[in-house]
Protein backbone atom coordinates (compact mmCIF):
# COMPACT_ATOMS: atom_id res chain seq x y z
CA UNK A 1 0.00 0.00 0.00
CA UNK A 2 2.79 2.14 0.90
CA UNK A 3 4.12 1.75 -2.73
CA UNK A 4 0.93 2.75 -4.38
CA UNK A 5 1.15 5.87 -2.29
CA UNK A 6 4.27 6.49 -3.72
CA UNK A 7 3.04 6.09 -7.10
CA UNK A 8 0.49 8.47 -6.68
CA UNK A 9 2.56 11.15 -5.19
CA UNK A 10 4.87 11.00 -8.42
CA UNK A 11 2.08 11.02 -10.61
CA UNK A 12 0.69 14.06 -9.05
CA UNK A 13 4.02 15.64 -8.63
CA UNK A 14 4.91 14.93 -12.51
CA UNK A 15 1.58 16.29 -13.72
CA UNK A 16 0.81 13.36 -15.99
CA UNK A 17 0.35 9.79 -16.14
CA UNK A 18 2.83 7.72 -17.79
CA UNK A 19 2.74 7.83 -21.75
CA UNK A 20 3.27 5.34 -24.33
CA UNK A 21 5.96 6.10 -26.21
CA UNK A 22 5.81 4.46 -30.04
CA UNK A 23 8.89 4.00 -32.40
CA UNK A 24 10.04 2.50 -35.95
CA UNK A 25 12.62 2.03 -37.87
CA UNK A 26 12.94 0.96 -41.31
CA UNK A 27 15.36 0.09 -44.22
CA UNK A 28 15.62 2.53 -46.28
CA UNK A 29 16.54 0.13 -49.27
CA UNK A 30 13.33 -1.77 -48.88
CA UNK A 31 10.71 -1.41 -51.38
CA UNK A 32 7.84 -1.78 -49.36
CA UNK A 33 5.40 -1.99 -52.06
CA UNK A 34 6.95 -5.28 -53.41
CA UNK A 35 5.72 -6.61 -50.21
CA UNK A 36 2.29 -7.99 -50.20
CA UNK A 37 1.96 -11.34 -48.09
CA UNK A 38 3.20 -12.38 -44.72
CA UNK A 39 3.48 -15.18 -42.19
CA UNK A 40 4.60 -15.96 -38.66
CA UNK A 41 8.17 -16.73 -37.90
CA UNK A 42 8.66 -20.29 -36.88
CA UNK A 43 10.05 -19.38 -33.82
CA UNK A 44 6.90 -17.40 -32.69
CA UNK A 45 5.03 -19.94 -30.94
CA UNK A 46 8.10 -21.37 -28.66
CA UNK A 47 7.90 -20.33 -25.41
CA UNK A 48 11.12 -17.79 -24.91
CA UNK A 49 12.79 -17.26 -21.56
CA UNK A 50 11.01 -14.78 -20.16
CA UNK A 51 11.20 -13.88 -16.39
CA UNK A 52 7.76 -12.53 -15.94
CA UNK A 53 4.43 -14.93 -16.68
CA UNK A 54 2.19 -12.46 -16.04
CA UNK A 55 3.11 -10.42 -19.33
CA UNK A 56 4.84 -13.75 -21.31
CA UNK A 57 1.69 -16.50 -21.26
CA UNK A 58 0.37 -18.60 -24.08
CA UNK A 59 -2.98 -15.88 -23.51
CA UNK A 60 -0.92 -12.83 -24.75
CA UNK A 61 0.67 -14.26 -27.17
CA UNK A 62 -2.71 -15.19 -29.01
CA UNK A 63 -4.28 -12.22 -28.49
CA UNK A 64 -0.73 -10.18 -29.79
CA UNK A 65 -0.68 -12.28 -33.29
CA UNK A 66 -4.54 -11.72 -33.27
CA UNK A 67 -3.66 -8.14 -33.34
CA UNK A 68 -0.54 -8.32 -35.54
CA UNK A 69 -3.05 -10.35 -38.20
CA UNK A 70 -6.08 -7.48 -38.10
CA UNK A 71 -3.19 -4.82 -38.48
CA UNK A 72 -1.68 -6.62 -41.36
CA UNK A 73 -4.98 -7.21 -42.51
CA UNK A 74 -5.86 -3.49 -42.57
CA UNK A 75 -2.53 -2.68 -44.92
CA UNK A 76 -4.09 -5.22 -46.88
CA UNK A 77 -1.57 -8.16 -46.52
CA UNK A 78 -2.64 -11.85 -47.55
CA UNK A 79 -1.38 -14.64 -44.60
CA UNK A 80 0.63 -16.98 -46.58
CA UNK A 81 2.13 -20.22 -44.58
CA UNK A 82 3.59 -21.41 -47.82
CA UNK A 83 5.61 -18.59 -49.60
CA UNK A 84 5.24 -15.16 -48.13
CA UNK A 85 7.00 -11.87 -48.86
CA UNK A 86 7.64 -11.11 -45.24
CA UNK A 87 7.74 -12.88 -41.62
CA UNK A 88 6.58 -11.66 -38.47
CA UNK A 89 8.07 -11.78 -35.21
CA UNK A 90 7.87 -10.04 -32.28
CA UNK A 91 9.33 -9.44 -28.59
CA UNK A 92 8.75 -8.46 -25.16
CA UNK A 93 11.15 -6.84 -23.36
CA UNK A 94 10.72 -6.21 -19.23
CA UNK A 95 12.65 -3.84 -17.29
CA UNK A 96 12.54 -3.36 -13.64
CA UNK A 97 12.86 0.27 -12.86
CA UNK A 98 13.17 2.81 -10.22
CA UNK A 99 12.03 6.53 -9.79
CA UNK A 100 11.48 9.02 -7.01
CA UNK A 101 9.41 11.71 -6.24
CA UNK A 102 10.50 15.13 -3.41
CA UNK A 103 7.49 15.81 -1.08
CA UNK A 104 7.82 19.42 -1.14
CA UNK A 105 5.50 21.45 1.45
CA UNK A 106 5.83 25.08 1.60
CA UNK A 107 7.79 25.84 -1.64
CA UNK A 108 10.65 23.95 -0.41
CA UNK A 109 12.10 20.77 -1.05
CA UNK A 110 13.17 18.93 1.74
CA UNK A 111 15.97 16.55 0.94
CA UNK A 112 16.13 14.21 4.00
CA UNK A 113 15.15 10.58 3.40
CA UNK A 114 11.81 10.79 5.00
CA UNK A 115 10.86 13.39 1.99
CA UNK A 116 12.31 11.39 -0.99
CA UNK A 117 9.90 8.22 -2.00
CA UNK A 118 11.97 5.57 -4.27
CA UNK A 119 9.24 3.30 -5.80
CA UNK A 120 9.75 0.27 -8.24
CA UNK A 121 8.15 -0.18 -11.55
CA UNK A 122 7.65 -2.28 -14.76
CA UNK A 123 8.33 -0.54 -17.90
CA UNK A 124 7.49 -2.99 -21.21
CA UNK A 125 8.13 -3.01 -24.63
CA UNK A 126 7.04 -4.71 -27.52
CA UNK A 127 8.59 -5.09 -30.57
CA UNK A 128 7.05 -5.92 -33.89
CA UNK A 129 9.72 -7.08 -36.73
CA UNK A 130 9.14 -7.66 -40.13
CA UNK A 131 12.01 -9.75 -41.72
CA UNK A 132 12.20 -10.36 -45.77
CA UNK A 133 11.89 -13.66 -46.00
CA UNK A 134 14.18 -13.78 -49.32
CA UNK A 135 17.07 -11.95 -48.36
CA UNK A 136 16.42 -12.76 -44.25
CA UNK A 137 16.84 -9.31 -43.60
CA UNK A 138 14.94 -7.02 -41.18
CA UNK A 139 13.02 -4.64 -43.04
CA UNK A 140 10.62 -3.06 -40.36
CA UNK A 141 10.41 -2.82 -36.69
CA UNK A 142 7.87 -0.91 -34.94
CA UNK A 143 8.26 -0.67 -30.69
CA UNK A 144 6.06 0.44 -27.73
CA UNK A 145 6.92 1.62 -24.66
CA UNK A 146 5.27 1.75 -21.06
CA UNK A 147 4.78 1.56 -17.58
CA UNK A 148 3.04 -1.81 -17.15
CA UNK A 149 -0.11 -2.27 -14.85
CA UNK A 150 -0.47 -5.48 -12.67
CA UNK A 151 -3.92 -5.79 -13.57
CA UNK A 152 -5.83 -7.82 -15.86
CA UNK A 153 -8.12 -5.51 -16.68
CA UNK A 154 -9.25 -4.96 -20.91
CA UNK A 155 -5.88 -6.84 -21.38
CA UNK A 156 -7.09 -7.62 -24.97
CA UNK A 157 -8.26 -4.05 -25.83
CA UNK A 158 -4.85 -2.65 -24.44
CA UNK A 159 -2.66 -5.03 -26.77
CA UNK A 160 -5.04 -4.12 -29.54
CA UNK A 161 -4.47 -0.58 -29.38
CA UNK A 162 -0.96 -1.10 -28.53
CA UNK A 163 -0.59 -2.48 -31.78
CA UNK A 164 -2.38 -0.38 -33.87
CA UNK A 165 -0.03 2.44 -32.84
CA UNK A 166 2.83 0.66 -33.87
CA UNK A 167 1.60 0.10 -37.58
CA UNK A 168 0.74 3.63 -37.85
CA UNK A 169 3.96 3.97 -38.04
CA UNK A 170 4.39 1.26 -41.24
CA UNK A 171 5.63 2.90 -43.80
CA UNK A 172 3.24 3.66 -47.17
CA UNK A 173 3.91 2.19 -50.19
CA UNK A 174 5.13 4.92 -51.83
CA UNK A 175 7.61 5.70 -48.73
Amino acid sequence: MKELRYILIFITLSGCAPSLTINSDKDSEANFAEYKSYAWSDDIDKPKNYNDPQYHNALNRKRLKKAVNVEMNKLEFILDNNNPDLLVDYHIVIKNKSDYAINTFGGHRFRNPDQVNVYNYDEGTLVIHLVDREKNELVWQGSASRVLSKQYKNVEDRINKVVSKIFERYPSSSE
